[in-house]
């Protein structure tokens, strides 16, 4: 590591709540017991008697969250998410319950909102009370709201996903409740935004 990097890096740590510590420290475990993440960051691979995430070796990703209390206003959420839309080629939105009848009318007014206004490729991975794929009368009136837009349902899979998710070729975001919960009226919130690796 170059010393302009740990010159950075320790800036961060110093200026970071989550890392701070008051008082002196004489033992490394007694140290990383004291912050908030329970982990030490370090440039070597070390055994260690705690957790150490090696900030040139290990996989760390930077990931940008949002959290909302029930029906707190989430109209930067919104905003947020048709941003990184914006650009896609392609999006896939994985959701159990979307196409349920108890939400579909507030999830299609939630995806007019966020889905991009152009020509783009929507795979929509949900299941109806009947089990089945988005198609039909529902496939047909979400193609309505922008007719650009190349809806392809496909049946959710219990056994192959379990989070809630939008995903394009750019980004993954997480949602920790369904796509209704975008809503102002929603319950908890928190979406979880990973930037994919360029291919």
């Amino acid at each position: 590591m170059h010393s302009n990097d740990r010159a950075i890096i320790g800036k961060q740590i110093e200026s970071d709540p989550l890392m701070s510590c008051v008082g002196e420290i004489s033992k490394e475990d007694d140290l990383v017991k004291m912050t908030r993440l329970k982990l030490m960051l370090t440039d070597k691979n070390e055994d260690k008697p705690f957790v150490t995430v090696n900030v040139i070796t290990d996989e760390i990703k930077v990931n940008f969250s949002g959290t909302y209390k029930a029906n707190n206003r989430r109209e930067k959420a919104r905003e947020h998410i048709k941003a990184l839309l914006e650009d896609a080629s392609h999006i896939r939105i994985v959701d159990k319950y979307l196409a349920r009848d108890r939400c579909w009318a507030k999830c299609k007014e939630i995806l007019k909102q966020i889905l991009p206004e152009k020509h783009v490729r929507i795979i929509i991975s949900t299941t109806s009370e009947a089990g089945d794929a988005i198609s039909g009368k529902k496939k047909k009136e979400l193609q309505n709201l922008y007719n650009e837009w190349e809806v392809k349902g496909q049946k959710f899979n219990d056994s192959q996903y379990h989070d809630r998710y939008i995903e394009t070729d750019k980004v993954k975001i997480i949602l920790s409740s369904g796509v209704e919960n975008l809503s102002d009226d929603g319950k908890d919130l928190t979406y979880v935004v990973e930037v994919k690796e360029k291919e």
